[in-house]
Formats: C-alpha cells, sequence, structure tokens
C-alpha cells in the first residue's frame, strides 16, 4: 500500500481517538469546574481537532468542510429526510424508556438541569448553537471526509452515527443519539454541504430547550408509564420513517445527466438503483407496521378482562346509581369499552380508586365509545349515577348547555318521571 493509502486508512480512527481523549481529560475538566463556559470550551475543543486532523493528514479543508449553496430541491429532501429520522429517533427513545425507565428518568433529570441552569437565550446558544458548529464539524465534517475510502454511503452513515452515539458517552441515549448521526451524516454526503446537517443538528437541540423551559425541570422526573401498546404503536408509527428517508433521498440525489457518474452502468443502473432502494423501503415499512401491530394485537389479546359486565337495568327519578368493582393486576394503560343505552335524562360515569377518589369522569345521555386509562395496582369502582330528578341543577354546576326548556324532548323529560325506563349497560375493560 502507498504511504498515502495508509494515512488515509487511519486519519478516521485517530481523529475520533484524539476527540475523545480532548473530552475526556481537559474537556471533563472545564466542564466540571467551568460550568457554562467549560460546555462551551469542551465544543470548541472539538471543533479544534476537526481542523487540525485535516491540516496534519493534509487533506482539504474545503472538502472536509463543504459550505456550498443551498438548493430548495435539497431542502426538502434534507426536512424529510430528518422528519423520517427523527421518528426513529423518538420511538427509539420510548423502547429505552420502557425497559430502563428508571435509568433514563435520571437522564432527563440530569439534561433539564443543564438547560434549566441559564436563561433560555444562554441555553439555547450552548446546547443547541455550539453543538451545531462543533460537533457538526467533527464528524459531518473532518470523520465524514477521513471515511471517503469507504465507498458505500450506507456504511459510512452508519459509522460516523455509532461514533457520534459513542461520543455522547452515555449508554441510555446511545441509540436514539446514534440514530441521529446516521441520518445527519446521510444528509451530509447526499448533499454535500455541512449547512443542512448544522441547522437540522440545531433544531434538533433547540426543540428540546423549548421542550424542557416550557414543562419545567420537574416534568423530567414526573414522567408517565410507558405502556407496552405505546411502544407498538410508536413501531407501527415507525413505517412511515423509510418513505420519508427514500422520498427525501431522491430529492437530495442530483439532478439530471450530472447524476450518472455516481451510478456505474449509466441510467439503467440508475434506474435499477432507484427501484431497490424504493423496495427495501416498502419492505422496511412493512416490517415496522407487521412489527408494531402483531405485538399490540398480542397485548391487547393476551390481556383477561379486569370487568366485562352487561346487565339492563330500570330507572325513574328516584334511583341513585349503580356500583360496579373491579381490581387491576398490574399497572397499565387500559381500555374502557362502553356501549350504555339510555332513555332519560343523563347518566354520569365516575372511575374511583380505592380510597373513593374520581380519577376519571364521563357525562352523557347515551353512548357507544371507548377510553384509555392508565390505571396503577389495586381495586377500583365505577359509579353509574342517573341523573333524572336533579338533571337540570346537575346540568347548570357542570355547564352542560341543557335547558328545561329547550331540551325537555331530547332528554324525554316531558312524561311522568316516576315511570320507569330502561338502561342497557354493556361495559369491558382490558
Amino acid at each position: 500500500m502507498k504511504k498515502n493509502a495508509i494515512l488515509e486508512k487511519i486519519a478516521l480512527p485517530v481523529t475520533a481517538a484524539a476527540s475523545m481523549a480532548a473530552l475526556l481529560l481537559p474537556g471533563y475538566y472545564m466542564q466540571a469546574n467551568w460550568g457554562t463556559l467549560g460546555l462551551v470550551a469542551s465544543e470548541v475543543l472539538l471543533l479544534i481537532v476537526a481542523v487540525l486532523s485535516v491540516v496534519i493528514f493534509n487533506g482539504s479543508l474545503k472538502g472536509a468542510f463543504p459550505f456550498n449553496k443551498i438548493s430548495l430541491r435539497s431542502v426538502f429532501g434534507s426536512l424529510l429526510t430528518f422528519a423520517g429520522g427523527y421518528i426513529l429517533m423518538i420511538s427509539a427513545t420510548i423502547v429505552v424508556y420502557y425497559f430502563f425507565p428508571e435509568d433514563f428518568v435520571k437522564v432527563q433529570e440530569s439534561l433539564a438541569h443543564v438547560i434549566d441552569s441559564d436563561s433560555m437565550l444562554v441555553s439555547m446558544a450552548v446546547v443547541a448553537l455550539t453543538p451545531a458548529i462543533c460537533e457538526e464539524s467533527l464528524f459531518r465534517g473532518a470523520l465524514r471526509y477521513f471515511s471517503g475510502w469507504m465507498k458505500n454511503i450506507y456504511l459510512r452513515s452508519l459509522v460516523i452515527g455509532i461514533l457520534f452515539g459513542i461520543f455522547h458517552m452515555n449508554p441510555i441515549r446511545f441509540v436514539p443519539t446514534a440514530i441521529l448521526g446516521v441520518v445527519l451524516t446521510f444528509i451530509a454526503l447526499k448533499t454535500d454541504n455541512m449547512i443542512y446537517p448544522m441547522l437540522l443538528h440545531f433544531t434538533n437541540n433547540a426543540l428540546s430547550v423549548l421542550s424542557s423551559f416550557v414543562s419545567g425541570t420537574e416534568a423530567a422526573s414526573e414522567m408517565a408509564y410507558i405502556p407496552k401498546t405505546a411502544v407498538a404503536s410508536y413501531i407501527t408509527i415507525c413505517a412511515a420513517a423509510p418513505l420519508l428517508i427514500h422520498a427525501g433521498s431522491r430529492l437530495m440525489d442530483p439532478k439530471g445527466e450530472g447524476y450518472l457518474k455516481y451510478v456505474k452502468g449509466g441510467a439503467d443502473e440508475k434506474t435499477r438503483s432507484i427501484r431497490k432502494r424504493r423496495a427495501v423501503a416498502f419492505i422496511c415499512a412493512l416490517a415496522f407496521f407487521i412489527t408494531g401491530t402483531t405485538l399490540m394485537y398480542s397485548e391487547m389479546t393476551s390481556r383477561r378482562p379486569a370487568l366485562k359486565t352487561a346487565f339492563t337495568r330500570s330507572v325513574n327519578c328516584d334511583t341513585s346509581y349503580d356500583s360496579l368493582s373491579f381490581s387491576i393486576n398490574e399497572d397499565n394503560v387500559y381500555i374502557f369499552s362502553c356501549s350504555i343505552s339510555n332513555y332519560r335524562g343523563l347518566i354520569e360515569m365516575q372511575v374511583l380508586d380505592e380510597k373513593g377518589e374520581v380519577i376519571e369522569r364521563e357525562i352523557f345521555k347515551d353512548i357507544n365509545a371507548q377510553w384509555q386509562y392508565y390505571l396503577t395496582k389495586g381495586d377500583y369502582s365505577i359509579k353509574l349515577i342517573y341523573h333524572i330528578a336533579d338533571l337540570w341543577d346537575f346540568c347548570r354546576e357542570n355547564d352542560l348547555g341543557y335547558t328545561r326548556e329547550g331540551d325537555l324532548i331530547e332528554l324525554h323529560m316531558d312524561g311522568d318521571l316516576s315511570e320507569y325506563t330502561e338502561v342497557s349497560v354493556d361495559i369491558k375493560i382490558q
């Protein structure tokens, strides 16, 4: 092998190792002792390493840090690709949270503390703007440039993305961060322009800053339990990701005959390449959809109903309420399937915990619907209250909008209220 070929192969691992050393040694000291300034300084270290590595390995600064003219086609392509990657990243976050809830909450609390320790403007500069410039210069700049000996664009994106995940030095955040790194590297390689990944990196981090300031630091420690059904739902939603990435990739492809230089064999090979990528995108989308829906169906059918009852009740103005008891064996989201047919007045359905406190409440004349409630392990009851004698006072207290004059006929309150009418109840909780 030629000397320059050997240097080309070792430039990537040497630069990655130097960057990690910079973070672990002076970078760690700066962050631990200098506060916000230390965070900025450690990011600037990455920028310095990126530029010096290109100079030391006799590379091209213009080739390593390409800033080219923006095209509308590439803007839309990068946005679609990023949207697909963002879906994958959020879904991966949900999966990690499901399996490691306590560790995940600790990480979120730590990140929220860093963000909320300064004003929003300062946090936006430190957490969003600085990494968008410095980290992108290293990963989508120098490391992308030094990975040029890898001829496969997907392999290059994967390698740089994994390094990006490793550099954040947190196992809980590794997978979502690596996905972000893969997507940003793919966009940089497709467009040969660092402007797009820089802007998208800034957007991703800026959303985290805004979310933290809106929800507050306490929200991180009060994050809700993630049920299996939610995980299945997110996996199903991931079906859109490969299609968005494929569409974005097509838009980022160079237009016209100039594209043919990227594909051996010319126009015919280009067509085959596009068809292959389209087929892969649809297969991946189908795999996500089948996996998600299968998990959802399996979870729902494997549960034994916590409550399943059907009965008919005769009620009049003297009937107060019916109470149904049930127990929950595990924390989860439960589907309440309710089909209640009522002739006169309104029905109030209350879900009460074992302390007798109302945790959910619905009001209706008759209904055929489903609700999802998150319930923890314990004993519960459902109270069905028949509002006939106290209907008008009840409507005024709850601002329901019914009036004695206008709704007598609709609610069938114009007859003998002591006369019994039937209420059919069918409730299933699973």
